[in-house]
């Protein structure tokens, strides 16, 4: 109802729709989340083959006990 003035106002907003079937199936959903797994573990596959996982801390400790290594070989 929208008041102007003082006169009241009314809109009647009538929807007609045809009734359907709005489930979705389970394999969809099935489907759906074992792709997005899929992907997922391709993913850190990827990041891990490409060394994006691996803490810089323990390069530097590998590079100083080899830097150490050979400076008591000498």
């Amino acid at each position: 109802m929208f008041l102007f003035e003082e006169q009241p106002l009314r809109h009647i907003v009538l929807e007609i729709r045809k009734e359907e079937d709005y489930r979705i199936p389970i394999w969809i959903i099935i489907g759906s989340t074992l792709g997005g797994l899929l992907l997922l573990a391709l993913l850190i596959l990827a990041l891990w083959k490409l060394g994006f996982f691996q803490r810089q801390k323990r390069r530097e400790e590998a590079e100083q006990e080899a830097n150490g290594k050979v400076a008591e070989e000498r």
